[in-house]
């Protein structure tokens, strides 16, 4: 059994968005699922945090900045490979927001990523 110490520990949630469930952009399986899960976790703990992704149009792994290529293809990078992803978490777009059934009162701290253009993170 893993001890909460629920006034010294913090939750992290990591891009609980809508464009990561199943009718989003990028999907994934049952994605929905965390959400009650998480909100009942949270009643454990006094802080939490959340990261969002956060992509501005032509976002440098989006595969529509790369003529001729393809979500899931891979390019190379300075800064490595790098796959080629749809289009998602559009900065200012609902599903780019944190997820509507999430409880976020505890939320103290959101941090966005991806929000550099020529930068994945």
């Amino acid at each position: 059994m893993i001890r909460i110490a629920a006034e010294t520990d913090i939750l992290g949630m990591v891009d609980v968005q809508p464009t990561f469930m199943p009718d989003g952009e990028l999907p994934v399986p049952d994605g929905q699922d965390v959400v009650p899960a998480i909100n009942h976790l949270s009643g454990r703990f006094a802080h939490a945090f959340t990261t969002q992704d956060w992509h501005p149009p032509g976002h440098v792994s989006f595969a529509s900045a790369h003529p001729s290529r393809s979500p899931y293809d891979l390019v190379t990078m300075p800064h490595g490979e790098q796959v080629l992803w749809p289009d998602h978490a559009l900065q200012g777009t609902a599903n780019a927001e944190l997820h509507a059934g999430l409880d976020d009162g505890k939320i103290e701290v959101v941090i966005r990523k991806g929000f550099h253009r020529g930068i994945d993170s």
